[in-house]
Parts: structure tokens; C-alpha cells; sequence
């Protein structure tokens, strides 16, 4: 299910709308990511192998197009950010993602091993992997 399914937005964006005296502001995810994974999971993973993973990405047109179709923001804008997803035991975070995947006994899952050793840094309490996101702010401006 997409995440603009679970709720009524366009009934939020009304209420907000209503409801605010200057402005309304969404901040958003505004990344592709796999259903299988979300997209902090595929954030761990190199751009192509989602893209691979995925012909309906979640992002952010999913959400424009479906919410903001009759009242477009007055404001768009995304930065990119990261933060470290930090696992205990990089072994058995590696061998979950690859069953999570159904890349179990495939040549992807020794790349996967390889990208995450190369990626993960030591934490105190185990490793640290990159997590690339972004994120998208809408705004509308009130008169």
C-alpha cells in the first residue's frame, strides 16, 4: 500500500489550509525506495541496485500528483542528507537485508557483502552504515 493511501492527504492539505494563518509546510521523503525495503533500507544499497529492485519507486511524485494536483504548493524545494543506520551485528544485518531481498545464493548477495563491508564504519555499539535520504519541503503560502 502506498503511504498517501493510508490516510486521506488531500483531506490534511484542506484541514492545514484552513486551519493555518501564513503558511502550510510538508516536510517529506522525497527518495525512491523499494517496498521491499523502504527507503532507509535502500538507502544502504548503491542508486542502481534500487532502481533495479523497483519500477513503481515510492517518491515524491506519488505524493504531487495524487495530493497537490488542484492546489500545487507555492514552494518546492529538497536537500539530501544522510544518517548512520547503526547495526550490532553487521554479519547478520547483511544476511537478513540479502533474504529481505530474495538475493540468497545469487552473485548479488557476495556484492552486497562486499558494498556493506566497504561502506560500514566501526560504532561502540558495532558498525555504522551511510544512509542517503531526501528530503522534500512543500509549502504553500497563505494570503
Amino acid at each position: 500500500m502506498d503511504d498517501v493511501a493510508r490516510f486521506d492527504a488531500r483531506k490534511l492539505l484542506s484541514h492545514c489550509l484552513v486551519s493555518a494563518r501564513r503558511a502550510v509546510v510538508w516536510v517529506v521523503p522525497a527518495d525512491d525506495g523499494t517496498r521491499l525495503l523502504g527507503p532507509t533500507l535502500a538507502g544502504c544499497l548503491p542508486r542502481a541496485w534500487v532502481e533495479e529492485l523497483e519500477s513503481r519507486p515510492l517518491s515524491l511524485e506519488t505524493l504531487y500528483a495524487t495530493v497537490c494536483q488542484d492546489c500545487p504548493p507555492s514552494i518546492v524545494t529538497s536537500t539530501a542528507w544522510s544518517m548512520p543506520l547503526v547495526i550490532h551485528d553487521l554479519g547478520a544485518f547483511t544476511t537478513d537485508l540479502t533474504y529481505r531481498l530474495g538475493w540468497s545464493g545469487s552473485p548479488r548477495e557476495a556484492d552486497l557483502h562486499v558494498h556493506l563491508n566497504q561502506v560500514a564504519s566501526a560504532h561502540p555499539f558495532g558498525h555504522a552504515i551511510p544512509v542517503s535520504r531526501r528530503s522534500a519541503v512543500l509549502a504553500w503560502m497563505l494570503q
